[in-house]
């Protein structure tokens, strides 16, 4: 699950496949992006979405960063939440 650390581009769609980067690395996956509906009882206003990366990476923690790309254009970061 990843929260917004930054705006980025609002996609009409509840789910899209889009370019991301993890961490620090140079590695490029495609990730499956699915908004998440707010739990009932949370207050937090931020958006979730949760992520499908098409191939596997080891060392994905909570408090990692992700960035969505199109092309060579950052569109924005995440935080990782779990």
């Amino acid at each position: 699950l990843v929260e917004p650390a930054t705006t980025f581009y609002t996609c009409p769609f509840s789910n899209w496949v889009m370019a991301v980067k993890l961490r620090h690395g140079e590695n490029e996956y495609k990730a499956k992006i699915k908004f998440l509906k707010k739990s009932p009882g949370k207050t937090s206003s931020k958006a979730r979405a949760q992520l499908k990366l098409d191939s596997p990476d080891q060392g994905i923690a909570a408090g990692q960063f992700v960035a969505f790309y199109d092309g060579d254009i950052c569109l924005g970061s995440a935080i990782i939440t779990k």
